[in-house]
């Protein structure tokens, strides 16, 4: 920023020096002073150092900010890496002057995803963002606009579940996942001892803990949800990408406990077998446990991946199925397992649907949306990302589209109504549906004595 004072202030930062001059952005005491001002023209010498004249406009501002991962403070420095890396000039009429050589050896990728987290972090002290003050880790879904929190503080981000500093766009993604973990609750404590699973007695023992481990995993899957969507708003990347990862653990475990209720209703009678669907649905969930980790996991653009992974491990669960035809017929397979597909699975592959894509936001017209988003390769490669290009990823409000803040332009979307408050809404739908699906196949397999 530009400061104030008859004598420009010099920070030393390696073998480097970078000089703030009132309203004339960043100069380097170093081998690009006679370089800069021989364009700015001016060469005027001070006793106690060179000074650059004063240069009304352009005004520019550098930042190379970064946050401190083991608390929620957050930093900033001059823009300059040391004596191996060239001084970082952000404005695109300086950065078009460098030589291409020294501006080869600029820190693309630290100073690209670190760009504007200084002045985001001012913003979300007394407002909430919208997604182009937002740092690019933090852009997720370029069709929600407005909402964003910013927080240096847990205790702001659990005061924002009721909404403390105003609605913000995770309110919904919270309460649903919140209140879907009650109604769990109460089927664990309350409605499944009083089921005729529990009580009766031609129900073997696993399978009626069986239940209570798929409940567990539910219950579990909903609160590692409302953490994320709790706390996905801090200052802090390293954190945020953690809290991504315990959101993607919970959807595996509920994912692999689903389908370990599958297996133990289809293939109980074959002990061999079931030991092997068990094993390794229980190993594939691990790995997934173990990937979800993985910061390649977290990115954007692996949202297909995830899907995928998802979809696959829950596929798992059909070859126990295959199995019970085989030994059986089409036609007691299909009946054993129909509870699961018309109570569960369609409201899963309905939510995955919105989920995928973006559906209702991706059709608002009250903002123009940017076709796309940069890629990781992009913001790791591309210094014009926040150069020539600033002026679209970072511009200093949305460009209003045709439809404005008519109820049709979908401007509500960013608070409610979403694909991802949709898709939270048919996971607790087939959570449900799925608990009363074990329920109706242990009734068929054991009460009503059907020969499978």
């Amino acid at each position: 920023m530009s400061e104030t004072g008859t004598f420009a202030r010099i920070k030393r930062r390696g073998a480097g020096m970078v000089r703030k001059v009132p309203g004339a952005g960043i100069i380097g005491n170093n081998k690009y002073y006679h370089y800069i001002t021989g364009v700015w023209g001016n060469r005027r010498l001070r006793r106690r150092g060179r000074k650059a004249a004063r240069v009304p406009e352009p005004q520019f501002e550098a930042y190379d900010t970064f946050s401190d991962t083991s608390t929620l403070v957050n930093s900033s420095r001059s823009s300059t890496f040391g004596a191996s890396t060239a001084t970082l000039l952000e404005d695109e009429w300086i950065s078009s002057t460098l030589p291409p050589k020294e501006e080869e050896q600029i820190d693309v990728r630290t100073y690209v995803r670190t760009f504007h987290h200084t002045r985001a972090h001012e913003f979300g002290q007394h407002c909430h963002l919208h997604y182009y003050q937002l740092p690019f880790p933090w852009r997720e879904n370029r069709y929600i606009i407005h909402g964003y929190r910013f927080y240096d503080s847990h205790i702001k981000s659990l005061l924002s579940v009721v909404n403390w500093y105003g609605w913000h766009n995770e309110t919904w993604n919270i309460w649903t996942h919140l209140g879907g973990a009650g109604y769990l609750l109460y089927l664990a404590l309350y409605d499944f001892p009083q089921s005729e699973i529990w009580k009766s007695a031609a129900i073997p023992l696993p399978a009626k803990l069986i239940v209570y481990v798929f409940l567990a995993a539910a219950i579990k899957c909903m609160c590692a949800s409302v953490f994320w969507h709790t706390f996905n708003g801090t200052c802090c990347l390293q954190l945020r990408s953690r809290f991504a990862c315990v959101d993607y653990t919970g959807i595996t475990v509920l994912i692999t406990a689903s389908v370990l209720t599958t297996e133990f209703a289809t293939s109980y009678e074959s002990p061999w077998s079931l030991c092997c669907y068990l094993a390794a649905s229980s190993a594939l969930g691990a790995f997934g446990v173990i990937m979800n980790w993985s910061p390649k996991f977290d990115r954007p653009e692996a949202r297909p991946l995830r899907i995928k992974f998802f979809i696959l491990l829950a596929a798992l669960g059909a070859l126990s199925f295959v199995q019970l035809v085989a030994r059986t017929s089409w036609q007691h397979g299909a009946r054993l397992i129909a509870p699961v597909t018309t109570k569960s699975v369609v409201w899963y592959l309905i939510g995955v649907f919105f989920y995928g894509s973006f559906v209702p936001e991706r059709f608002r017209s009250d903002v123009v949306v940017d076709s796309c988003i940069p890629t990781e390769f992009e913001l790791s490669t591309n210094l014009e990302v926040v150069t020539r290009l600033r002026h679209v990823h970072f511009r200093e409000r949305p460009t209003e589209g045709p439809g404005k803040r008519k109820f049709w332009s979908l401007w509500w979307v960013d608070y409610i109504g979403s694909s991802h408050s949709l898709w939270h809404l048919f996971v607790v739908l087939g959570v449900i549906g799925h608990y009363n699906a074990i329920l109706e196949m242990f009734s068929k397999r054991w009460i009503c004595q059907d020969n499978f």
